[in-house]
This record gives structure tokens, C-alpha cells and sequence, in this order.
């Protein structure tokens, strides 16, 4: 039986895909269980050896490995927890990026079940058969919780092996003998975790909070000890800006991304992609200047600064930031008085420069002293 495709959008942004109805024979189908990793080569066996590809649970954004998803309290970091979980199991689609399907193990220390169900069905999905299990409750990961989870993975789930495993959060799956500000302890127990989805082949992501004063940087503002960022794989951090939710990642195994995110909890999937950072405006000053620039297609600070009815100084910082993310292209040209400055005009779609190359330098090119 083929699995049907349910396609929940709000509006332009991308929202997620269901893939849903599995057939018997596809949970009666176990892939076989990663075999136990090898832990001694010589370099001749190492270089002799063909590995398997990375296993992308969310292509570009979530590979196995540990993970962190974190951010301030009530962003709705759960949301998309279980927005991950849902596309993962389904193998339909977060924010746009292809999930990998197979059975995810949901371990909800926060939010009961009742509240789950209600998030579902705001969410509209289908009361359907998916590979997602449900656990309320869990022993802590420092005393028992580690070895039952390792128990859990190797025996699977009914529709086989887990690709992923959320914890939400981590700090109500240990116990106060783990001082998150402790590097010692949150090294050690980080590190465990972190072996054992290596060994399984499969992600785990940890839900976890930002400290009260954020840097912007997913490396440095998750709460406690800078040894939990350290041992993970991949983080993503959510932020709220002033005109949007940001998502950003950083892995060691995929790319950096910076993600302008809608959040709509009232209707279908919460949180819905705008674009990447660079593919869209980041705020409503920059959205003017796009405005501007659509009108006079080609100018100077000064000109644009008098379009969208700004100062000189602030409109020039925001040229700037949107030149650097690849919203905008420009040349050096000249003043009147003979000094030097840019002409800014919008990129076109693929990137590329909307004028001849020859006509573009670098700004390193253009005289000392120029305006930009």
C-alpha cells in the first residue's frame, strides 16, 4: 500500500508534509540493527574501509549523531520538537528539508499526554498509524535512564530501528547530582549519551534552555556548562528578533544555516520557513530598502537613505548587513566631487551578479577613504 501525502501549509510559508497510512507489510519490514562498531584499525584497514553515508534525519539540519535544539523558556522549542518528530517518522518534510523516515522514541518529561494530543490535533494531523512512541516517564539518564535507553535502542521498536530520539528536556531527565554549571558533570554525562547514538546510528536530540543573557551564537547560550555544546554533534539554537524567529545551526558534519522562521500556533504546523538568511529580508528595514531599490533600481546610500526616508548612517549600516547575507550587489563608483562610493542594487534570484562582472571589484579595490 503506497503512503499517502498530506501537504499542511499556511500561507507562502513552507510548513511540513505528512507522509502517512503504513501498510502491515512495511511494519512487519525491520531494517536489521546496526552491527556493533569497531574500535581498533590500522591505518592500512582504516583507509582499505568503505563507511556507510551519514545518516541525515532532517537533510542539512539534523544528522545522527547528539544534538541540541535550545532557546529562551515558552519560544516553542516543544513545538518543534514533535514538528521534527512527526516528519522524521513520517519521512515527510521540516521547514522544507527532506526527513529520512523510521521510528522515532519520544521521550516527554515536560509536557503530558494530554497536551501532546492537543498539539497534534491543532496541528492537523492524521489519526493515523506512525512510527512514534510516546514516554511520560523516564529514569533518570545519570542513575538508570542511560542503560534503559540503550536497552531501547537495541531492541528497537515495532517498525524497527529508531533514527531519533528526542528528550525533552534534559535537564528533567537527570537528577540535581548533575550540576549542568559543572563542566565535569556535563562532560561525562553528555559524552555517555553521545556514545550511545554512535553506536546506534541514530540522532538524539536534547531539548534544552538558553541562559538569561544570550549571545546570538547556538555554541555559547545554551544554560550551564559550555562542556554540553561541546560534546554534541550539531546544535541549533531558536532565537526571537524583533520582526522574526531565527534558527540557527551549527555541525560538524553538515553546513551552517540561518533560518528566518514563522510562528503560527493558532493554525496547522506552528513553526513555517521564510527563507534562509540571505534569500530574504531580515526586517522591515530591509524590506524597505528592497522597496527602494525596485524603484530606482541602481543607487548610492545617500539616494536610498532619501527614498525610504531614513538617515544616512543607519540606512549604511543595513546596506551593509544585506550585502554581506547576498541580498544586495554593488559597484564603486564615483561622486560628483571625485571621492569614492557604492551603487547598490537588488541580486538577482540565482545569486549572480546583475551587472557585467567586469564593472565589479571587491570593496578592497576601491580607493582608501571611500564611502560605502
Amino acid at each position: 500500500m503506497a503512503r499517502k501525502v498530506a501537504q499542511v501549509h499556511s500561507g507562502s510559508p513552507v510548513g511540513a508534509s505528512i507522509l502517512f497510512n503504513y501498510s502491515d507489510e512495511q511494519v512487519k519490514a525491520k531494517p536489521q540493527m546496526a552491527s556493533a562498531p569497531r574500535h581498533s584499525w590500522t591505518y592500512e584497514e582504516l583507509m582499505a574501509e568503505t563507511f556507510p553515508p551519514m545518516r541525515w534525519v532532517i537533510q542539512e539540519l539534523l544528522p545522527e549523531g547528539l544534538a541540541v535544539l535550545s532557546g529562551k523558556p515558552k519560544i516553542g522549542k516543544g513545538f518543534m520538537g514533535l514538528q521534527i518528530a512527526l516528519a522524521a517518522a513520517s519521512g515527510g518534510h521540516f521547514l522544507g528539508y527532506q526527513a529520512t523516515a523510521g521510528p522515532v522514541l519520544f521521550i516527554a518529561l515536560e509536557d503530558g499526554p494530554r497536551r501532546i494530543q492537543g498539539r497534534l490535533k491543532k496541528m492537523g494531523v492524521p489519526a493515523t498509524r506512525l512510527p512514534i512512541d510516546f514516554e511520560y516517564e523516564w529514569p533518570p539518564l545519570d542513575v538508570q535512564g542511560l542503560n534503559e535507553l540503550r536497552v531501547r535502542l537495541a531492541k528497537g521498536s515495532e517498525w524497527g530501528p529508531y533514527v531519533l530520539v528526542i528528550i525533552d528536556t534534559l535537564a528533567s531527565a537527570k537528577t540535581n547530582n548533575i550540576d549542568e554549571n559543572n563542566a565535569s558533570d556535563m562532560a561525562s554525562l553528555v559524552n555517555s549519551i553521545q556514545q550511545v547514538a554512535q553506536r546506534h546510528q541514530c540522532c538524539i536530540l536534547m531539548i534544552f534552555h538558553h541562559r538569561k543573557k544570550g549571545t546570538g551564537d547556538p555554541v555559547y547560550d545554551p544554560r550551564g556548562s559550555t562542556a554540553t555544546p561541546a560534546g554534541c554533534d550539531t546544535l541549533l539554537g531558536l532565537y526571537k528578533e524583533p520582526e522574526a524567529y531565527i534558527l540557527r545551526t551549527v555541525s560538524r558534519d553538515g553546513p551552517e544555516l540561518e533560518l528566518r522562521l514563522k510562528r503560527d500556533f493558532v493554525d496547522s504546523f506552528p513553526w513555517q520557513l521564510i527563507g534562509r538568511i540571505g534569500e530574504v529580508p531580515r526586517n522591515i528595514a530591509q524590506e524597505d530598502i528592497l522597496d527602494a531599490l525596485d524603484v530606482l533600481q541602481e543607487a548610492d546610500v545617500a539616494t536610498i537613505a532619501e527614498e525610504v526616508g531614513k538617515t544616512y548612517t543607519p540606512v549604511s549600516k543595513t546596506l551593509k548587513a544585506m550585502h554581506a547575507d547576498g541580498l544586495l550587489r554593488r559597484r564603486p563608483a564615483k561622486t560628483s566631487r571625485g571621492s569614492d562610493k557604492f551603487l547598490y542594487r537588488r541580486a538577482t534570484k540565482d545569486g549572480k551578479m546583475s551587472w557585467d562582472s567586469e564593472d565589479f571589484i571587491s570593496q578592497e579595490g576601491c580607493a582608501n577613504g571611500g564611502k560605502v
